[in-house]
């Protein structure tokens, strides 16, 4: 790209890109709107929508930084995740259900177009700063926070699942851990090159920070941790020269970090063995699985006999087999959630459902959801970063710029770690932070002199076009949470059987962009049971057919018609949606009961019988003991006491 040194007033103004830094790296983060159903994904993107629709209009008033936007677009990884965006599009086609991706297709849109504002903005003089500082604010924040959660919620608790409740405002422990790691580089950075109380800050800071993710216990970010530390290590042995000044930046940054680390370490280890050396002594009623030691945590990191861990490498083959059956372009963004139960082989004494949402591997996930084309392209994206950090470690620019390049690439090597076992391609404020270390990837190798901008003409069709689409972006969203924010109303009613109440909270929460809640039931199914519990079995019908095209796999769909064609004595057809709904939750009582009657009707007692048996539990059952009763007498004659 032909470069020129922008004029002072070429430069975006210093306070727009801190405005910038602050909202996308702090309050997006942080942001979360309770009347959501998820109260932190949609509402996030909504913000960074927003944000971006501003900042691209400011851009479409501005040569030089149109021109910068535009040279953004020749670079292979902007192009590459360009590629992603537009399988993503072509995805939607193929998709039992379109709806269910089009968040994921505006997600993808959104951070090509964050990923290329932050490059316009990082390259001019003090361009950088502003991000790294707001990484420390919100490292600091969320360090303070999950340090008053594990006091609250684990400090002297036995039980291994009160981790889960130190989230921060998050709405899982390990989107809460994998986002405070990504703020580590940045921390890191500023400890190197700012001077006196800046460094002890930034010191005490990531102190704190990985303080608490050793004491949350996240392991696919200890991995992460593990795997940035030598990346780290590798990458500064290559760029720098022992001998030279640079010798003694890698010496510090091995020894002040390394130092840190091991101090983290050994104070999270000492606390995590008082708490469980002296717990409280009112303790939960049952604890399915005991905390341990930090050592014996760290042993479990490669087992492959943990109950949690044998259940991911199952689902993990599932979706191989997925894949296999749809290998171009996958199932459809959205769609694995609708597919799964397809392949998914439960326990059939299980008494309850595992409603897997997502496979806890981005790599299978979007495979799955877009095909081998999807992941090549996504692949290529990491791997043509990794190419350009080579190259850059290779050239003759100052060794900070060199340090700040090992940082970044540490820091995507740690998401990629996590890819593997969790889901950062989920979650915006992942997204958002690996962008960040995409962007100043991108903009090092050509951003040795400061206060450089890119100049190839006038082309203010694509921040206008990138604007359109982050507007449109903007109100998809809010559409959004207005229909998760009527769809969270329509349970509470379904609870409290307000069966008038969940129908126009159903009519209120209809989208063209979302129709399934967060356990897949599809919104229809609130409706149509209304109706079906209200006495109007023909219009509950109408709805709960359609609500199955939404998603043919909800459970809770196929058990109501099951229920209602009994009902109507449609016995043969009922048990085509009960069956399928027992094989995808073997041990649902309700709907096993229900699939005993019409078994009974059909004249297949010793099946009938079978679903009974399976009903029972210690309570009694007073209606299960007379369905017995009924189907004993015609195996085994009246009066029979069989058992």
């Amino acid at each position: 790209m032909k470069k020129q040194v922008a004029k002072k007033d070429e430069q975006i103004p210093k306070q727009v890109v801190w405005l910038f830094a602050l909202i996308s790296l702090v309050f997006v983060p942080m942001f979360y709107y309770e009347p959501a159903v998820d109260v932190s994904l949609v509402p996030k993107f909504t913000v960074l929508s927003g944000l971006l629709t501003v900042m691209l209009i400011i851009l479409m008033f501005r040569k030089k930084w149109q021109s910068g936007f535009a040279s953004c677009l020749r670079e292979w990884p902007v192009a590459l995740w360009g590629g992603l965006a537009l399988i993503t599009m072509v995805s939607l086609f193929i998709a039992v259900n379109p709806a269910e991706g089009a968040f994921d297709l505006l997600k993808v849109f959104g951070m090509l177009i964050f990923l290329m504002v932050f490059m316009v903005i990082s390259v001019q003089e003090g361009g950088i700063m502003p991000f790294a500082i707001s990484a420390l604010i919100l490292s600091f924040l969320f360090s303070v926070v999950g340090l008053y959660q594990y006091n609250e919620f684990v400090f002297r608790s036995i039980d291994l699942s009160s981790l889960y409740k130190v989230n921060g405002l998050m709405s899982h422990k390990n989107v809460f851990s994998i986002t405070l790691f990504f703020t580590m580089p940045w921390v890191i950075y500023l400890m190197l090159t700012v001077k006196g109380s800046g460094r002890v800050i930034s010191a005490i800071v990531l102190f704190l920070n990985l303080l608490v993710q050793f004491l949350i216990q996240t392991r696919s970010v200890w991995l992460a941790i593990v795997v940035f530390v030598l990346v780290m290590a590798a990458g500064l042995w290559m760029a720098t020269d022992r001998f030279k000044k640079g010798g003694r930046t890698f010496y510090r940054l091995i020894g002040i970090t390394g130092g840190i680390l091991v101090l983290a370490f050994l104070m999270a280890f000492l606390t995590n063995r008082y708490s469980i050396s002296h717990p409280e002594k009112q303790q939960p009623v049952e604890v399915k699985e005991k905390m341990e030691d930090l050592d014996q945590r760290v042993s479990s990191i490669f087992s492959t006999t943990t109950q949690n861990r044998v259940k991911r490498l199952d689902i993990w083959s599932r979706t191989l087999e997925m894949v296999g059956d749809h290998p171009v372009l996958g199932v459809g963004a959205g769609n694995w959630k609708i597919f799964i139960p397809d392949y998914y082989i439960p326990d059939p004494n299980e008494s309850f459902y595992h409603n897997w949402r997502r496979p806890h591997n981005d790599f299978l996930w979007i495979m799955a959801e877009k095909g081998i084309v999807g992941l090549i392209l996504y692949a290529g994206f990491f791997i043509s970063l990794f190419v350009i950090a080579l190259r850059t470690l290779k050239k003759e620019i100052p060794a900070e710029r060199k340090v700040l390049v090992v940082l970044m690439a540490g820091g995507l090597a740690g998401f990629l770690v996590d890819s593997m076992f969790s889901f950062p391609y989920d979650r915006v404020e992942t997204l958002l932070y690996m962008m960040t270390f995409a962007g100043i990837l991108l903009v090092v190798p050509g951003g040795a002199k400061k206060g450089e901008v890119a100049t190839s003409g006038n082309h203010r069709i694509f921040p206008v076009a990138a604007a359109i689409v982050m507007a449109i972006s903007f109100f998809v969203s809010l559409q959004m949470i207005r229909s998760e924010k009527y769809i969270k109303f329509a349970h509470q009613a379904f609870v409290s059987g307000q069966w008038d109440v969940v129908q126009e909270a159903v009519r209120l929460a209809e989208s063209r962009y979302c129709n399934l809640d967060p356990v897949n039931n599809p919104y229809g199914w609130y409706r149509g049971h209304a109706l079906l519990a209200s006495g109007k079995t023909d219009e509950a019908q109408v709805e709960l057919e359609r609500a199955l095209e939404n998603n043919p796999n909800s459970v809770a769909t196929l058990g109501d018609l099951g229920v209602l064609l009994v009902m109507k004595k449609e016995y043969a057809q009922a048990l085509k949606y009960l069956d399928k709904a027992v094989k995808i939750y073997p041990l649902n009582r309700d709907v096993l009961k229900v699939r005993g009657m019409a078994l009974f009707e059909l004249g297949r007692y010793k099946e009938s019988v079978d679903c009974y048996y399976k009903c029972i539990t210690d309570k009694p059952n007073p209606e299960l003991d007379s369905l017995i009763a009924r189907v004993h007498e015609k195996l085994y004659g009246a009066g029979s006491e069989h058992n």
